[in-house]
């Protein structure tokens, strides 16, 4: 209808008219999107992200869909579009790269569209990211070569995992029996954290790139978890920025399954 909508589910950010539009002339819609909206992002455990939802209405070709959930809507009405924000906060001085347990996040790569085994390639397109990306994958996603047939990327530290192991295994068991996970949700991070324990982290040969991780094999129905870390620039300061975005693609077509963005601010400290 219009109408602001504010709750613990859902905040608008505003509304934009576009004026002139027409076929080949192209416009923006703007909006601001303030820090103080959204709850502080818990990176790793709680598989924190946002979903930007966007209406298009005109008086010529009004938007009267009365579908409410938002997965199916984005699905049926071509005047709706989605697209998931994973938000990954810094606090304070950064560390130096590499050292520390790091920022880390998880991606599911998941099989569920498919009818038989297939193989998936993951694009990392990092070009407007100038810092370091650590990568962990199961084993059981990777072809018979291993990482032999990986030439976007080399093997990392051999310290990194050990670290995170360690410290976020026993995050994710608090955060757990604090209600942050339901019992289904922790199980599958438990086992997921478990299985690439012992894995050395990938990180791109090349920053600031697009780097592809190709043909990881997946069968039918099944969920598999990547982590990675995240690590600012060398010499980064309050106040500075950057994004990336991880995109799955069907290795044999190249059509695109879907993807997310994820967006990196230095932040003060927060004072109590």
């Amino acid at each position: 209808s219009g109408s602001p909508i504010s709750g613990p589910n859902w905040q608008s950010l505003g509304s934009v008219v576009l004026n002139n539009l027409r076929p080949g002339f192209p416009q923006v819609a703007a909006f601001d999107l303030p820090s103080n909206i959204l709850s502080l992002p818990a990176s790793l455990p709680g598989q924190s992200h946002f979903c930007l939802l966007s209406f298009i209405h005109s008086a010529g070709d009004p938007f009267m869909a009365t579908e409410r959930n938002p997965d199916l809507l984005t699905i049926q009405e071509r005047k709706v579009a989605q697209k998931n924000l994973h938000i990954v906060q810094f606090v304070g001085t950064p560390p130096a790269p590499g050292t520390g347990t790091g920022t880390w996040a998880r991606l599911n790569v998941a099989a569920n569209m498919f009818e038989e085994k297939r193989t998936i390639d993951l694009v990392f397109d990092l070009r407007k990211f100038p810092g370091y990306l650590y990568i962990l994958v199961p084993k059981k996603l990777l072809s018979q070569k291993g990482w032999d047939n990986q030439k976007d990327f080399v093997v990392g530290p051999n310290n990194l995992t050990k670290k995170w192991y360690k410290e976020y295994s026993k995050d994710a068991q608090r955060l757990y029996w604090e209600g942050k996970f339901d019992k289904v949700d922790y199980e599958h991070l438990a086992a997921a954290m478990k299985l690439v324990s012992k894995e050395r982290v990938l990180q791109p040969r090349n920053k600031a790139n697009i780097s592809t991780l190709t043909k990881l094999s997946l069968a039918t129905d099944t969920r598999h978890t990547i982590f990675f870390r995240i690590d600012p620039p060398k010499g980064a300061e309050v106040g500075e920025s950057w994004n990336f975005s991880i995109i799955q693609r069907d290795s044999k077509t190249g059509s695109i399954h879907g993807g997310a963005d994820y967006s990196i601010r230095i932040n003060k400290p927060i004072l109590k």
